[in-house]
């Protein structure tokens, strides 16, 4: 038995070393104000390759990396920036990464979530070559309420000119395209440091690799890629805050103390305005061509002509 668990992790150890490829693109999943700019910090492990793997090849991408991103907030729901990172392939020993990142919000009403569209698109530089690599994905964005975020991704890769393994010179150059499908779940919450959060990825993928030698595919293979990664993002406020569109307080009412001058009118009795006089009448009467008040306490009219009766 204890050669068994021995033996296990060795395996497991080997494996974890492989670093074949990179199926992570982990960014914030909050969505950006326009204008909001994000700084991000992320670190992928050595990706876990089950399957049918070519150890004398390389895909000539870096595996295990750790990565700087800067994206900003646009109009219309979307965002951009760029990161660079260094780290380890199979194969290539040390490398360096540079790329772009875009991503477009949609709301899907069929999940009832709002969700990011887009990748990043970077090249992979080492000792055996150059390297396009790229992750398109559409994943759920993340908030307060709730944190965890998921969807599905698509990668391609593709080798600029040819590539050859490290210490391998009698190795004929060749040239490698990758392609897979995948799905992606994190969690993103809040940092015990004000105004950033902190982020896990799991990703898994599979994926076909096809080696070209001599201007054909002479070697193919399919696995399955496991990889885990950690972010860390700090978000500065946008330059131009949105307007507020929530409605003004509303005005507190204050009692109005009366002054000892003042002599409140609680009557209800109608008065003349040219001699003061109180007007007995309530319903005050108007001569239509004068424009004096009728001083008659009641009124006759003549049911056949309409007309005031004397």
């Amino acid at each position: 038995m204890h050669n068994f668990f021995k033996g296990f992790l060795v395996s497991l150890a080997l494996l974890f070393l492989v670093g074949c490829h990179h199926n992570a693109h982990i960014r914030t999943q909050k969505p950006l104000s326009p204008s909001e700019t994000v700084i991000s910090g992320s670190y992928t492990s050595f990706p876990i390759g089950f399957g049918d793997i070519n150890d004398n090849a390389t895909l000539g991408i870096i595996g295990m990396r750790s990565e700087a991103s800067l994206l900003r907030g646009l109009e219309n729901g979307q965002e951009l920036g760029v990161y660079a990172g260094i780290g380890l392939g199979a194969h290539v020993g040390f490398g360096s990464v540079l790329g772009l990142h875009y991503k477009k919000y949609k709301y899907l009403s069929t999940i009832e979530r709002l969700v990011k569209i887009g990748g990043g698109l970077e090249i992979n530089f080492n000792c055996s070559g150059t390297v396009f690599n790229s992750k398109t994905s559409i994943i759920s964005t993340s908030s307060k309420n709730n944190p965890f975020y998921g969807g599905i991704h698509l990668i391609y890769a593709k080798s600029f000119g040819k590539l050859r393994l490290i210490g391998y010179n009698e190795t004929l150059p060749y040239s490698i395209q990758s392609t897979g499908i995948g799905v992606t779940i994190g969690k993103e919450r809040k940092f015990f440091i004000q105004k950033t959060s902190f982020q896990n990825q799991f990703d898994v993928s599979l994926l076909r690799d096809n080696r070209l030698t001599n201007n054909y595919y002479n070697d193919v293979s399919m696995y399955l890629l496991f990889s885990y990664s950690l972010g860390l993002n700090f978000f500065l406020p946008p330059s131009n805050p949105k307007k507020s569109f929530e409605p003004l307080p509303s005005i507190e009412k204050r009692e109005t103390k009366s002054s000892s001058d003042t002599m409140s009118n609680t009557s209800t009795e109608l008065f003349d305005p040219e001699t003061g006089e109180p007007i007995k009448n309530k319903s005050t009467t108007f001569d239509p061509e004068t424009g004096e008040v009728i001083k008659k306490e009641s009124l006759e009219y003549d049911p056949e002509t309409g007309e005031v009766i004397d």
